[in-house]
Formats: C-alpha cells, structure tokens, sequence
C-alpha cells in the first residue's frame, strides 16, 4: 500500500494542504495551543469552500480552476468507490492531466513563478540546483538550436528566465 500522506499530497497539491493544515492543525497535549472557536473554525471553513469550490487560482504553486476540479472530485469519487468495494483498496495515485503540459520543478509551475517576481520558494539552493539539473536535461547531447523542439526551446527559455529573476530580484549570488 501506498503512503498514504504521499497520496493526499498528490491529490491536494502543496497549497491546498497547507490552506488546510495551518487552519486546523491543533495538539490539545501542546501547553500554549490555541484552540479555534467555532466562530473562527467556520470563517476559515468558509474561506476554504469560497476558494477551492469556486474560485480559480494561478500561483506559482497551484492552478486551480475548473478542470482541475473537475479531476480531483472524480478521483475521489473513485477512491471513495474503491474503499466502498473492498476495505483493503489501495490509494490510487494521481496526477493533475489538465497540469501535464505545464513546466514544473519542484512543485514550482515555472511559467506563474516567472510572472511573480516577489514569490520565494521555500528551498531556493534546491530550486535553483533543480532549474539548473533540468536544463542540463533539455541541454544533454544538443550542439546547436536546431536540434531543439518548440517545447524544449521554450521550456529552457523559462528556466533560464527563473533563474535570471532569482538572481535578479531574490539576489541568490
């Protein structure tokens, strides 16, 4: 069986969890807890709701719309299905179809990051080390532009714009 905490990462995606988690993660054990009112647990379940069912989202870490929830809600519901015909169902894993043409690097849509030049990731040595290993991909065995497809050209022109807005704006160097 799969880890389970890895498959709801992978049906959630990074800042749905997060939205998620710090609203409600509470330890009654902790000494200085904070318990949420039921008046503050349903603002942040309202929030929740007006973002995820109805809203659309375009960051650098999650795009979220319609199509996007289209795929989770029926994933879920063929989770839920599984789990319903046989207790010992394995997690099915999942991946975002409408995200597949997307360039992503460590959870990171690369194109959105570019179009945000404040967002700092949370890791920026990794992110840059992961650019940097991604490009060398695009780049492995090529000796001139020609032998580029569109995709590629355009997937290195954006990890190179990255890495350009890192150091220009995020002063990595």
């Amino acid at each position: 069986m799969k880890n389970f905490w890895l498959c709801i990462k992978q049906l959630f995606g990074k800042k749905i969890l997060d939205t998620l988690s710090t609203r409600f993660d509470y330890d009654p054990r902790a000494p200085f807890s904070i318990k949420f009112s039921d008046v503050e647990c349903n603002k942040h379940v309202m929030m929740f709701r007006k973002i995820f069912s109805i809203g659309e989202d375009r960051t650098p870490e999650l795009i979220w719309n319609e199509e996007t929830r289209r795929e989770l809600l029926e994933t879920l519901q063929r989770q839920i299905q599984s789990v319903n015909d046989s207790p010992f169902a394995v997690l099915l894993s999942f991946d975002y179809q409408s995200n597949k043409n997307e360039l992503k690097v460590d959870d990171i849509f690369v194109r959105n990051f570019n179009g945000d030049i404040y967002f700092k990731p949370t890791n920026v040595q990794h992110f840059v080390k992961s650019l940097v290993e991604r490009l060398e991909l695009i780049y492995s065995g090529k000796t001139n532009l020609t032998e580029f497809s569109e995709k590629e050209f355009e997937d290195a022109l954006e990890l190179l714009k990255a890495l350009r807005n890192l150091v220009q704006y995020q002063q990595i160097l």
